[in-house]
């Protein structure tokens, strides 16, 4: 059982650029936890273990490392940063105490690394900044200092740089008032601060003071009485204003050259939070509001925030333990699912390797085998206490691609290995939709579907090939009309015979569909009335235009007439369709189409782009918001027009678009546009037919 006090739990986050990977396998290296520095590029990282991100050279899922120093483990979690894939985080963040956001000196902040770092903050995460690539020609920490204070209050840097670019070769610790260069012979050396900068060290050091003396009235007098403060105390005081996010520091370096590593280590020891400094974590517990503190001699709680397949040891849920221990065999509890679970072994991830454990315990990070039924999100603790953290909330998907399997073998394979990658990659989804009829899968970019149907192929031999996804429109009226609908046969003995008089009218959009029985005298017996109904719904699962399915309008039934011995349910649901084919076609038909709320988030040099693309695709923009110097512009907009959007994102934004979309509603397809949707639709009916 580690010590509590001195485990430390941080996720690298940010866009992909920012060196994130480097920078954890620099903190690998550093602290000697591995005696060979990867590189990414070169598909050899401890992080970037997958195949497919040896392919791409890029990370594309989570992957976790303890990196120990001075008696410390520090469990660091490198999460993606590809757009499609970063999406992650929002569950590793629930599973750590310290969010470090990667940002690249050349680049500055980025959408990519802003929005995991609001993630950090909703959940009361402590955040921290690594400006990295400090060496590399353009770099400028200044100005990335500046982006975040315009974006951010309590930003406060622990480090300044020596030299940016070709010149960078150090970093000043603002705490300890030491520089830490690197030397002829590669060493990272400790000396004194340089007298060039001794003066910007300085007021940089009380501005750091100053800032974190702010946030305890005690330690403010202090500070004003002696004008300093000791290190111990400042130290203490900076973990407990950074765990309560009032201060966010910002440290730089180079992973690529080792520059401002080691120093970071020491800052994630020395004054980031420990699982115990940071604010129990709220659930429910029996209905009512729970709180689970960390602590090791706690009843059992856990969170669930990945799921990872293993080639030998199957489905392993990682966890992040916030109170209690979990052994091996133990019962565990599923208290979002409710159900009983046996445990399987418990291990220490190193990267693709699994360290078997004998327990995991309060504040650490581990992997349980054999909870085969458990998902990213759902809370492990016990029946007697079955406290429910809340689970997480998943954006929706964004790329639809419908999936077809190219053998009967792919076919019997497909929905098991698409079953067991979505529990995997919660962001990933399949379905089959009931109006199309066509196997769906979705996920948060092109790029992501492309990877998990590549995976589907690999680990579960199964092909399929892909094709955009039919759009679900809908028809309805615009009109009123009244029709009679008779059906009347007669080829001996016992004859059909059914009789209607329908009235056709519009229904607001999303009414759905209304039926009233407004018969008098009798005309039509009640007990064939419900066979009327039945015959116009099934009759409405294809409209008058195109075959769509109808919606959106009220019929009544308001007159008729009936046989003694000729009449029965069948022949008046015949009747009723009949009637409804005549009055659609009179009561002005049209066709619907899916309209969707988009949110695209951009930096703001593509506003102009965006918004005219947008206008160009019968987007109607609703409004723009300015956060720092990203925009963010709303719009609605046709299904069809944005089913591909993520790709022309990307192009447009040079990879640096995020975009959400929700189901808004459906709306009339413009006359022009319907035209060819009809054309096209009767074009495939007659194919079908023939």
């Amino acid at each position: 059982m580690f010590d509590l006090s001195k485990l430390r739990n941080v996720a690298l986050v940010g866009q992909a650029g920012g060196g994130k990977t480097s920078l954890a396998e620099a903190m690998a290296f550093v602290s000697g936890g591995t005696t060979r520095l990867g590189d990414t590029a070169s598909g050899n990282t401890l992080f970037d273990y997958l195949e497919d991100e040896k392919e791409r050279l890029q990370s594309l899922s989570t992957a976790f490392y303890p990196v120990e120093h001075r008696g410390h483990r520090i469990t660091v979690a490198d999460c993606p940063g590809a757009m499609d894939f970063f999406y992650e985080a929002k569950s590793i963040l629930r599973g750590v105490d310290i969010a470090i956001g990667v940002i690249s000196a050349v680049d500055g902040l980025v959408v990519g690394t802003s929005k995991p770092m609001e993630w950090a903050s909703e959940l009361g995460k402590a955040r921290a900044f690594f400006i990295n690539r400090m060496g590399a020609e353009g770099a400028d920490f200044n100005k990335s200092v500046k982006e975040l204070g315009d974006l951010y209050s309590g930003i406060t840097p622990l480090r300044l740089p020596i030299g940016e670019g070709a010149s960078f070769k150090g970093v000043i610790n603002l705490l300890k008032m030491k520089a830490f260069i690197k030397d002829a012979s590669g060493n990272i050396v400790e000396q004194d601060v340089p007298a060039e900068l001794a003066d910007l060290a300085q007021e940089a050091h009380n501005a750091l003071v100053e800032n974190v003396a702010v946030s305890d009235e005690e330690l403010m007098n202090r500070y004003l009485e002696e004008g300093e403060l000791p290190y111990d105390l400042l130290t203490e005081a900076l973990r407990a204003a950074i765990s309560r996010g009032e201060v966010i520091p910002v440290l730089c370096g180079s992973s690529k050259d080792l520059i401002g590593v080691a120093s970071l280590i020491d800052s994630i020891v020395d004054i980031f939070p420990a699982p115990m400094n940071m604010e129990p974590q709220k659930g429910t517990l029996h209905g009512g509001e729970a709180v689970v503190d960390s602590k090791t001699d706690g009843l059992p709680a856990a969170f669930v925030i990945k799921i990872s397949i293993d080639q030998f040891l199957g489905k392993l849920s990682v966890v992040r333990v916030f109170s209690g221990v979990f052994k091996p065999e133990m019962q565990v509890y599923n208290s979002s699912r409710g159900e009983k679970q046996k445990a399987g072994n418990c291990y220490l991830i190193k990267g693709k390797e699994m360290v078997q454990v004998d327990s995991l315990s309060a504040g650490e990070i581990g992997a349980i085998a054999k909870l085969d039924s458990t998902h990213t999100g759902d809370t492990l603790a016990t029946e007697a206490a079955p406290v429910i953290m809340t689970p997480v909330d998943f954006p929706k998907a964004v790329v639809f691609l419908a999936i077809t399997p190219k053998t009967k073998n792919d076919e019997a394979r497909l929905s098991t290995g698409l079953q067991r990658l979505s529990e995997e990659d919660p962001l990933f989804h399949w379905t089959r939709d009931p109006e199309t009829h066509e196997t769906v899968a979705s996920g948060m970019g092109q790029l992501h579907v492309d990877i998990m149907l590549g995976r589907l192929a690999k680990r579960f031999n199964t092909q399929v090939e892909t094709h955009k996804p039919e759009i679900a429109y809908k028809e309805t009226i615009k009109g009123r009309a009244e029709v009679q609908g008779r059906h009347k046969k007669q080829s001996g003995g016992r004859g059909q015979f059914g009789d209607t008089w329908l009235r056709l009218e519009p229904m607001p959009r999303g009414g759905g569909f209304e039926f009233v029985d407004g018969v008098v005298g009798g005309s039509v017996p009640n007990n064939f009335i419900p066979a009327v109904e039945k015959g116009l719904l099934e009759a409405m699962e294809k409209g008058a235009l195109a075959g769509f399915p109808a919606v959106d309008m009220k019929i009544t039934l308001y007159d008729g007439s009936y046989h003694n011995v000729d009449s029965s349910e069948m022949a008046f649901k015949i009747a009723a369709s009949i009637g409804y084919k005549k009055g659609i076609q009179l009561a002005q038909p049209i066709l619907l189409e899916p309209m969707y709320d988009l949110e695209v988030e951009v930096p703001t040099q593509y506003m102009g782009d965006i918004m005219g693309d947008l206008s160009s695709k019968r987007g109607r923009i609703t409004s723009t918001d300015q956060k720092g110097k990203n925009s963010i512009i709303r719009a609605k907009i046709p299904l069809e027009e944005i089913a591909s959007y993520s790709p022309e994102l990307n192009s447009l934004t040079a990879g640096q678009g995020l975009f959400s979309m929700t189901f808004s509603h459906y709306d009339e397809v413009p006359p022009d546009r319907a035209i060819k949707i009809v054309e096209a639709r009767k074009h495939l009916i007659a194919e079908e037919v023939a």
